[in-house]
């Protein structure tokens, strides 16, 4: 899926420039060193996207929605550990907001549901397997999807270092390098099918596209299209658009996923997904909104009108990256 996912956005890319009539632009004036970054990025994101179908296979849509934005608050802290970029206290705040109600999303709410009120504890050895039993209930999804999905949030931090320390200098047109990633994206996931291919056992192989059905190359069109709509909208869209989005998303799939099965949901989940959304908001939040200034909230309305917009930097696509921005709008801000 990933392979497929990445050779689609590379040629949805290439057939964009040619239509445009740049396609002398795709390998002009690229040198070894400049691929050698993207393919590092690409070998980073192939970890990612394989990592994120394994997490698929363990959570629920909208457990596996609501860890995916813990993403921010590990970029936050590799940004800080290491190139030292702080957060203001209302970020620190939000995020740990964030964490809590990516907590709660997983708090099943049915540890004591089998226990009598009023019972005590019994730590005779009789009693340990029922209490085990109990235990494990109190998580809503798996620990190793849990863990995936955690994995794939240090990696995409990772990549948000790797991003800002290497390419946040490259004043590239997106779909330029768009291009360089995917292609290098697209080298690195079909070595890999190669390699499982001579690795595994021959009783083992299988054909890349056995058990395709007409359905299922909806999953890769959908990643390709969701890749090439997230760098476009991260990267040219208002703050406060991307913050609707996120925020939507979340909303969304919890009624989505109570209308194709209630038993999936609970008011665990929904508080959980609320308190994301609103830890989202305050994150990108303009402090001095929050001070009823007039001449700070006239400030702040031209900015979430889109009047006055984040760096058009690569790195400035990730989500985290935002925030690095805010030192560019103080000046502006208290002008």
């Amino acid at each position: 899926m990933p392979f497929l996912a990445e050779l689609i956005k590379l040629i949805a890319t290439v057939a964009w420039t040619v239509a445009r009539g740049r396609q002398g632009e795709l390998f002009r004036g690229n040198s070894w060193q400049k691929w050698r970054v993207y393919a590092v990025l690409a070998f980073i994101y192939m970890l990612i996207n394989n990592i994120v179908f394994l997490a698929l296979l363990q959570l629920s849509p909208i457990s596996f929605i609501a860890l995916g934005n813990l993403k921010t608050v590990t970029t936050a802290i590799f940004f800080l550990l290491c190139l030292g970029r702080n957060l203001t206290k209302l970020q620190w705040h939000s995020l740990g907001l964030l964490t809590m109600g990516a907590m709660m999303t997983q708090v099943s709410g049915r540890l004591w549901d089998d226990l009598p009120r009023g019972t005590r504890a019994d730590p005779s050895p009789s009693s340990l397997d029922r209490q085990i039993g109990r235990c494990e209930k109190v998580l809503a999804s798996p620990p190793l999807g849990i863990s995936w999905s955690l994995l794939s949030c240090g990696l995409s931090a990772s990549a948000g270092v790797f991003t800002e320390m290497f390419l946040k200098r490259e004043e590239e047109e997106l779909h330029l390098q768009n291009f360089k990633v995917y292609a290098c994206g697209t080298v690195v996931n079909f070595l890999r099918l190669a390699i499982n291919h001579v690795v595994l056992p021959a009783d083992q192989r299988t054909w890349w596209f056995n058990g395709f059905e007409q359905d299922t190359w909806l999953i890769p069109m959908n990643l390709a299209l969701t890749g090439i709509m997230v760098s476009w909208v991260m990267r040219c869209c208002p703050i406060h658009l991307k913050i609707v989005a996120n925020s939507s998303t979340l909303i969304a799939s919890y009624f989505i996923q109570q209308a194709l099965d209630p038993e999936m949901t609970n008011a665990h989940i929904f508080l959980g997904l609320m308190m994301i959304s609103i830890s989202i908001g305050l994150y990108y939040a303009n402090p001095k909104l929050l001070s009823g200034d007039s001449d700070s909230d006239r400030a702040d309305l031209r900015y979430w009108c889109g009047i006055v917009t984040p760096s058009m930097t690569r790195a400035s696509t990730h989500p985290s990256m935002l925030a690095a921005d805010s030192m560019k709008e103080k000046s502006y801000l208290e002008a």
